[in-house]
């Protein structure tokens, strides 16, 4: 009833709009009592702006271990639950299983160092010195990387397995009267890979039997002479993020993580005003954004996976997303479908188009001021590696400009 309603308005208010032309194309079809118009705008502002959301990834479906794009990523990891008896722990390792992998195959040791201080997510204060908070001059253990057969495929289970010093760092987490079971962090040395590693994290649905898992030979003193097996899962990990991410001047950036950026668009929507004197009624929009391959990464197992949301300027150094935007999901647009030459990002066809044209072409053109931005993130910030540059709207190229393209009904012209 509620998208009724908009129709309604929107035809009520149609009579009232003016214009000047700024299309790159302009196409006109019949449409019986009036024409089905189609006209491109460019934008006529963007920006990229720095996100002060910094998401967590205590809770997400997979660690990652790497180094790409600018960003670098360490898994932390705490375990908790060996025999409270004194025991001979004999060996012990945690296997990892692969969940994925992004960018170029290489060769990775790894290393796994003890954390000095308590942590109960990667966000928590003594992270804000991540290096302070990680003692890489003590190694309990290493990994190294597995591939299949020679082959650029992963092993699926990759292990790291402890030395000497990780065996007595292991041992002395049986002792529940001793706080300082802060857990380990996975770390490597490679400035020059440009690779992740995914590997399956805790699991909140099945928390005892997925995620990393800690497997170790040892001998009770209740029964010396049994060697026995145990394995327990990750009672909570984590990937800590650093960004040295290094924008491309002259682009837009949509990135997530610490540090994230967003893009911010503007289009003048009353510029079809004055061409359309008699009104219009849109019926599908799509935004499109011209992409710089060259500096963007996309996950493989996501695609493109961004989302269109309004936004509001609150002073020169805060954008807020609008209000009455954030607390409907359903007004938010996927802006997932690249297009058929690889050249740009597009909303996906069909609902997503109509809801851009209803929610916000057909607002800004009603109420100009309804909100300030065209606002792009990430849909989903804290389980993957997306990086978009995109083309600005002062590229000399027109094809390479921002741009959305409307579709509307134009009313007929008026009679006496």
């Amino acid at each position: 009833m509620k998208n009724y309603v908009w129709v309604i308005l929107a035809a009520g208010l149609a009579m009232f709009w003016s214009c000047e032309e700024n299309t790159l194309d302009s196409v006109t079809t019949d449409g019986g009592t009036g024409q089905i118009v189609v006209d491109t705008l460019y934008a006529t502002y963007d920006s990229t702006y720095a996100s002060a959301i910094r998401p967590s990834t205590l809770g997400v479906n997979q660690l990652q271990l790497g180094r790409r794009g600018g960003y670098k990523f360490r898994p932390i990891m705490r375990f908790f639950g060996l025999p409270e008896e004194p025991i001979e722990l004999l060996s012990a390792r945690i296997e990892f299983a692969v969940t994925g992998s992004s960018g170029s195959p290489t060769e990775l040791t790894a290393r796994a160092h003890p954390i000095i201080d308590n942590w109960l997510t990667d966000t928590s204060r003594v992270w804000q010195d991540a290096d302070g908070n990680i003692d890489d001059n003590i190694t309990l253990g290493e990994m190294q990387i597995l591939f299949q057969n020679n082959s650029s495929d992963l092993a699926p289970t990759q292990q790291l397995v402890f030395n000497q010093t990780g065996l007595e760092t292991v041992s002395a987490w049986a002792d529940t009267t001793d706080s300082t079971n802060y857990g380990l962090a996975i770390d490597f040395n490679d400035a020059d890979m440009d690779y992740i590693l995914k590997l399956q994290a805790r699991s909140i649905q099945t928390p005892d039997t997925l995620g990393p898992a800690l497997i170790y030979r040892y001998i009770a003193q209740s029964a010396p002479s049994d060697t026995l097996v145990d394995t327990l899962v990750a009672i909570t990990d984590a990937f800590l993020v650093r960004n040295d991410f290094q924008p491309t001047p002259q682009r837009l950036y949509t990135t997530p993580y610490a540090n994230a950026r967003v893009s911010l668009l503007k289009f003048d929507l009353q510029e079809l005003i004055s061409r359309y004197p008699d009104g219009i009624i849109i019926e599908t929009a799509n935004l499109q954004l011209p992409i710089d391959w060259a500096n963007t990464i996309i996950d493989d197992s996501t695609g493109a996976n961004l989302r269109l949301t309004a936004a509001d300027s609150v002073d020169s150094d805060s954008i807020a997303i609008n209000s009455a935007y954030a607390t409907n999901i359903n007004f938010t647009v996927d802006l997932r479908q690249i297009s058929a030459d690889n050249l740009f990002l597009e909303v996906p066809e069909g609902e997503e188009r109509r809801q851009l044209a209803l929610r916000y072409a057909q607002t800004l053109l009603n109420v100009p001021d309804a909100f300030d931005y065209f606002y792009i993130d990430d849909k989903q910030k804290d389980n993957y590696l997306s990086i978009f540059s995109f083309f600005t709207a002062n590229t000399a190229a027109p094809a390479s400009r921002p741009r959305i393209i409307i579709t509307s009904l134009r009313l007929p012209d008026e009679r006496l």
